[in-house]
């Protein structure tokens, strides 16, 4: 009786440790939703209370992210060393390091941040990923032994020779769950080494002049300057892009991700991009949530970035004997910005009818934005031909890629929107956030080749 008493509490446990997973889960998505859904311009809100408010609130969240990191923890801990009794102290100590090391990750990256990456802070987000790989391996096996276990029928004898296996069970699948784990964990620190791979598109537009036939537009999004990626990445893609020769430079958002004193230092290497119509950027989420996007944007102007807010320029036609610029417009470039920077700066936010209104019929439009679920509206009310955006990553680490699905169906590549004449192109994005890995989503330096209809 005792030793059944014991065994149900240990099973109770785990089941106990899933309530409040889910409970603090619970929690940190309230508290994003109100983040989300309050508003910066309330006259009743003054900017220091604002800030205030969404300080508290990033607190509070993250705190229900680490509670539920230390509940998952907890709950691996008792699955890796307690069922399989493993006696070997430094296991016990290098499972308990990479604990601690995970809990610094989110609270600590943007303190930590400097112009190089700090190793402990990449050594922080990949635990992080280990540990919920970690997670879902347990909780996959447990459900496919659960399945297989209802899919067979043992009588009494069997069951009795079958319980002294239960703990050499359950050493196989803590066994098989540590390195399930770990190889997708080092898969994806190889897929993020070196530099990312030059994808080529060619994209036909209908309404493109011919005298633009082959014009290139290098793409750069979401490279998160400052959490783990260095000033020494941006130049290397600096020179990259230039080497390339581009018509047009477009960033689609996400640039930095850090204090402005952390990554300003790197920041210089963007004065240094070459084409022929210029650099254009439009703000992404993360832009905003460094809490100085204003001083971001003013430091991009002063290094010759046309920063697009909410806005459109015309693109000129070139003389084919001179290659200057010509009188005629060639196509529109319109930029809006990040949905999220109502939440930041007052007068912020995405407004695709002032970017787009009164459009010229006949001309060509192309829209930056770095989120895609802009394209439905651009594309049904203003029949833009292409926008380009980042934000996806590709869904960066598999499986997550699937959970994007759930938000947008443009998670990476060239899409047509729906039934019109529209087009989308989505980068998986040219760095990482947070953990410097790629697991089935390799970063990209995109190079798009645009293309009349005739």
């Amino acid at each position: 009786d005792l030793e059944k008493s014991t065994a149900h509490k240990d099973t109770m446990v785990p089941v106990k440790r899933r309530y409040l997973l889910g409970v603090f889960a619970l929690c940190g998505v309230i508290i994003r939703f109100i983040q989300v859904f309050t508003d910066p311009n309330d006259s009743t809100l003054n900017k220091a209370t604002w800030r205030n408010l969404q300080n508290t609130l990033m607190f509070f969240f993250l705190l229900s992210f680490n509670i539920m990191l230390l509940l998952a923890q907890q709950f691996i801990y008792g699955r890796l060393i307690n069922i399989t009794n493993i006696k070997r102290p430094e296991v016990h100590y290098l499972l308990l390091f990479v604990m601690v090391l995970a809990q610094i990750a989110m609270p600590g990256a943007r303190i930590l941040a400097r112009e190089e990456p700090l190793l402990v802070v990449k050594g922080a987000f990949v635990s992080v990923i280990w540990t919920l790989f970690t997670l879902l391996a347990i909780w996959s096996m447990d459900i496919v032994f659960w399945v297989l276990s209802k899919c067979t029928t043992a009588t009494p004898s069997k069951r009795k020779g079958r319980d002294h296996q239960d703990t050499a069970s359950a050493r196989r699948k803590a066994r098989l769950a540590v390195l399930i784990s770990t190889s997708m964990t080092l898969m994806g620190i190889y897929g993020a080494l070196g530099e990312p791979r030059l994808v080529q598109t060619h994209i036909t537009l209908d309404r493109l002049p011919c005298s633009m036939d082959g014009y290139r537009i290098v793409h750069i999004t979401d490279i998160h300057l400052g959490l783990t990626i260095g000033s020494q990445f941006l130049s290397e893609i600096v020179a990259r892009t230039n080497d390339l020769n581009p018509d047009m430079i477009v960033i689609t958002g996400d640039l930095v991700d850090s204090r402005i004193e952390a990554s300003k230092p790197g920041l210089r290497h963007i004065g240094n991009l070459r084409a022929a119509d210029g650099v254009f950027y439009v703000s992404g989420n993360h832009d905003y949530m460094t809490g100085a996007y204003e001083e971001w944007a003013a430091e991009m102007q002063r290094l010759g970035v046309r920063v697009l807010h909410n806005e459109r320029v015309p693109i000129y036609e070139r003389d084919e004997d001179s290659l200057a610029s010509s009188s005629r417009v060639g196509f529109d470039l319109a930029g809006v910005d990040d949905p999220t920077g109502r939440r930041f700066v007052k007068g912020h936010g995405t407004d695709i009818h002032q970017a787009l209104k009164n459009l010229v019929p006949g001309r060509e439009v192309i829209l930056l934005s770095h989120q895609p679920i802009t394209a439905g509206e651009a594309a049904s009310i203003y029949g833009i031909g292409l926008q380009l955006s980042g934000h996806t990553h590709g869904g960066q680490i598999w499986p997550f890629a699937h959970f994007v699905r759930l938000v947008t169906p443009y998670v990476a590549g060239l899409y047509d929107i729906g039934d019109t004449n529209s087009q989308i192109y989505v980068s998986r994005g040219t760095g990482q956030w947070g953990p410097p890995m790629r697991l089935l989503a390799p970063a990209e330096l995109t190079l798009h080749t645009l293309h009349c209809k005739s």
